[in-house]
């Protein structure tokens, strides 16, 4: 499978293949990634952790906490692994720590 990465002002695929789904950054993951949104291309049939595998890869700094990252797909919050039919936004909320 081809995985791409692009800025949003960037091109999706060079040839037109897979599924390009928005990534909004939030909190931590925003700061550790240095940007606040992407569109990133899964290959067609990708999940939600295909997204997790190429996130892992793009941005090393995040590497460590995508594991742990909490997914909003299209605004809802999912649990497990969700196929990604391309064009929905996925927002990566990252832990919450504290006291």
């Amino acid at each position: 499978a081809k995985y791409t990465f692009a800025d949003m002002a960037g091109p999706v695929d060079s040839d037109g293949e897979g599924a390009p789904v928005t990534v909004l950054f939030f909190a931590a993951a925003r700061q550790m990634a240095g940007i606040s949104s992407a569109q990133v291309v899964v290959p067609l049939g990708g999940t939600t952790q295909d997204l997790r595998h190429i996130l892992a890869q793009k941005f090393t700094t995040l590497a460590e906490m995508v594991p742990t990252i909490t997914l909003a797909v299209n605004q809802e919050y999912i649990q497990g692994d969700v196929e990604l039919q391309g064009g929905e936004e996925v927002a990566l909320i990252p832990p919450i720590s504290g006291g």
